[in-house]
Formats: C-alpha cells, structure tokens, sequence
C-alpha cells in the first residue's frame, strides 16, 4: 500500500520535475502494484474467512472423524485425556526451556494481541481511489502530457487502468456506505 500510494504521488508531479518518459515507467509500475495489492487483498480476505470459519467454536469433521475412528479403535476418552496432559507438559517445558527468564524484556509482544489494530495516516487513504482521483488531476492539469501517456500504453496496461477505474469506483462506494452506516450508528442512541 505504501508503495501504491508513494509511486502515486510521483504521478501528480510537474512535467518539469517528472519526465514523460519516467511518467510512462512509474504509471505502469503502479498499475502492476495496484492489481498485485489487490490479489493481496483477496487472499487475506479469503484466509481471514478460513480462519473464523474453523474457528467458530464447533469442532470440524475433521475432529468428528478422528474421533469417530478413535472409537472404533477402541481408544477410550480418559487415555486420550492422559495422553494429550502429557503432551501438553512436554509442550510448556520446551517453551520455558525457549523463553529466557528475564522479566525486564521491553521488546515482548506479550502486550500486544492479534486483535489489537495499529492505526497509521494512511489507514484512510484508499490507494485505488488516490490512483483515480491523481490520473484525473494530471488529465485536468496538463491535457497534453496526458494525452501523450495514454498513447504509450498499449492493450495491456490500458486494460489495467480500466480495471482500476472500475475497483476504484467500487471503494469509493464502499466507503461511502460505511461512513454513512457509521454515522448511523453514532446518532443511533444506545
């Protein structure tokens, strides 16, 4: 994201500062990172959805075969109580053995869970709406020079930039949605 938004705002620079030709370059490397991002984005979204799947407090078939064929094995509940204590044990004295004793440790996590979510300035900044609204800003600003860049694209990034217009104008509808359902819920007395 932070290069998304870095080589974005290498795009609004004057034609003085900026060439045509290093233009061209940057352009193309930041639809190529816009569309890597927004693969990012699925794929995390899809872990993310694995994730609370599994993790919704009812046991996976998985679990339910394994302990099905447990039975039929004649495995009983209370040896595998046992076992899994004793695993547990070995389990705790390997990490005492792997965590130093020192309790003056400034640099532990201990504090920090992975629900816990650190804000930035750019948690804000869509980078796909910022790419939109800084192409349409160099369009308005220098026509000519705009003009000259989408020429050099050929069917490939062209089809690129459409594609980020497009997502583009998808954020910039999500966001609106949510600010409005956040406004909602704020006026909303409790």
């Amino acid at each position: 994201k932070v290069c998304c938004l870095g080589l974005t705002s290498l795009l609004a620079l004057p034609g003085e500062q900026f060439p045509g030709e290093a233009l061209e370059r940057v352009f193309k490397a930041t639809l190529d990172l816009l569309v890597a991002y927004k693969g990012q984005i699925t794929v995390a979204a899809n872990e993310e959805e694995v994730e609370d799947d599994d993790m919704d407090g009812f046991q996976t078939d998985d679990e339910d075969d394994a302990n099905a064929s447990d039975k039929e094995m004649g495995v009983d509940a209370e040896d595998e109580d046992e076992a899994d204590n004793i695993r547990l044990q070995k389990l705790a004295a390997q990490a005492k053995a792997f965590h130093p004793t020192d309790d003056d440790d400034s640099d532990s996590d201990d504090d920090f869970s992975d629900d816990e979510e650190l804000l930035s300035p750019i948690d804000e900044v869509d980078p796909f709406v910022f790419f939109v609204d800084t192409v349409k800003a160099l369009q308005a600003s220098d026509p000519i020079r705009f003009q000259n860049l989408t020429q050099t694209l050929d069917f490939h990034f062209q089809a690129l930039a459409n594609s980020v217009a497009q997502h583009a104008e998808q954020r910039r509808a999500e966001i609106e949605k949510e600010k409005m359902e956040k406004a909602s819920a704020t006026a909303a007395p409790s």
